[in-house]
């Protein structure tokens, strides 16, 4: 039977999740709650993407979550990161780690969705991101960020690059052969 979770800002900062079981008849009863992974600011300001995908191969579904908060002792920007729980069996899942979502120079940098995919080829899931590097009272620049899986649950920092994105105001990103080149 198919399960759903659904993802929610904390009122201490950070997002959680709720996992539903399905019950067969269309309706659904609480099987336990994920998260918050490690709160990293002054608290929460949106929970902006949640994924389901098997991150440590081990046949079961786990979850990433995006999120964005203010840093400690700054007033001029939001920072994202992105949160892994594994499963652990039942509807429990274990937060095997928090990825921040910075830019090089370290500037106020925002994901608005992120997709699941294998980008690099090597057989385990990636996370790629679209995201805005922006400082509160200025423009906005815009970026394409991967994050490498190693297929334990882990990530790496991928790649980074820049993109335009004229009049633009994100909201998501997936992931497909849109060029049909393999």
């Amino acid at each position: 039977m198919l399960d759903l979770v659904i993802s929610g800002g904390l009122p201490v900062g950070g997002c959680g999740a709720s996992v539903l079981r399905g019950l067969g008849d269309g309706s659904f009863e609480l099987a336990g709650n994920v998260g918050p992974g490690p709160t990293l600011g002054t608290g929460g300001a949106g929970c902006d993407a949640l994924e389901v995908a098997d991150f440590d191969g081990n046949g079961s579904p786990d979850i990433a979550e995006c999120f964005v908060y203010m840093p400690p002792d700054t007033f001029s920007g939001l920072n994202g990161v992105v949160d892994i729980f594994l499963a652990a069996g039942a509807g429990a899942f274990d937060w095997a780690g928090t990825y921040p979502l910075s830019a090089p120079e370290e500037q106020p940098y925002t994901a608005f969705d992120m997709a699941v995919a294998d980008f690099d080829g090597d057989g385990a899931l990636d996370l790629g991101f679209a995201a805005e590097v922006r400082w509160l009272s200025g423009a906005a620049t815009w970026r394409l960020q991967t994050f490498r899986g190693d297929g334990t649950g882990q990530f790496e920092r991928g790649s980074l690059q820049p993109f335009t994105c004229r009049d633009c105001d994100l909201i998501s990103v997936e992931a497909a052969d849109f060029t049909g080149d393999g």
